[in-house]
């Protein structure tokens, strides 16, 4: 009788320790779980922190090319408007030579 009493109190130790070390278990894995769960929504949120910071720099690059191009096409009416300037001061300029030549020859 004695060694079944000891026997059966050795079980319910037994049992005892296995249902502390499931619950023990358990924890841990809700617990494993709750941090991969926000490991895995930190790596969603940097994902789409690099998306972002990616499309600000493709929105920059696009900003920089338009200004580039805005600055080429001032350039060139600039370029066309110094021509004209430059050929009207020529006719300017000849024309006054030519007068100055035909006073000087009187035929003014």
């Amino acid at each position: 009788n004695k060694d079944i009493i000891g026997m059966e109190s050795e079980v319910s130790v037994a049992q005892k320790t296995l249902t502390r070390r499931q619950k023990e278990h358990s924890d841990t894995q809700v617990d494993s779980y709750a941090e991969l769960s926000q490991w895995s929504h930190l790596e969603q949120d940097c994902r789409r922190i690099e998306v972002q910071r990616l499309q600000a720099v493709k929105d920059a690059q696009q900003r920089n090319f338009d200004s580039i191009a805005d600055s080429r096409e001032s350039n060139a009416r600039l370029n066309e408007e110094l021509a004209a300037v430059g050929a009207a001061l020529g006719a300017y300029e000849s024309a006054a030579y030519t007068s100055v030549l035909r006073q000087h020859d009187g035929l003014v």
